[in-house]
């Protein structure tokens, strides 16, 4: 079990990305007080915890009703996750990740509220790599109890960790 829990923290924390998190919620929020700052990052935290807790839970059933097998998500998984490793070595746009400087500026001047929902909670927090391996992780764990709930505790160390370092002040200069 506890190599269950260590997995699923691994891949937790490679996929919500704590840290950059925490650095994209600073620069949206610079001149939020710490009430703000709470608020936000507490109102994020629960729903991008819930949308990942749902995918893991239901996921599988979902895509068995439409006809997804998970070798299937995992291969679609993997290609993604390539293109996006291309994209990082040759900064170029193959994948289509980047966020222009109207988005940007936009998210900036959008109120707290809006931005705890979108791109806080999802796609940031809990992004497709974050679902798609939430689901996989569960049908790995083939209905053991034990191995279910390391991977939820996991989700909650993790969601944890983001929390608190969403709190820190962190300044730009």
């Amino acid at each position: 079990m506890f190599e269950v829990a260590l997995s699923a923290f691994a891949m937790f924390f490679a996929t919500i990305g704590p840290v950059e998190a925490a650095v994209l919620f600073a620069s949206f929020c610079p001149r939020c007080d710490r009430a703000e700052r709470l608020a936000v990052s507490l109102k994020a935290i629960g729903i991008a915890t819930g949308i990942i807790l749902f995918f893991a839970l239901f996921g599988s059933e979902i895509l068995e009703a439409l006809g997804v097998t998970m070798p299937a998500l995992q291969t679609a998984g993997g290609i993604i996750l390539g293109l996006i490793a291309l994209d990082m070595i040759f900064e170029t746009t193959i994948a289509g990740s980047t966020i222009t400087m109207p988005e940007s500026d936009e998210a900036r001047i959008k109120s707290s509220g809006e931005i705890a929902v979108f791109p806080l909670a999802t796609p940031i927090l809990a992004g497709p790599g974050a679902m798609s391996g939430a689901m996989v992780l569960m049908a790995n764990a083939s209905g053991q109890p034990w191995h279910q709930v390391a991977i939820v505790g996991a989700l909650f160390a993790v969601m944890a960790i983001t929390f608190i370092l969403m709190l820190e002040r962190i300044h730009f200069k």
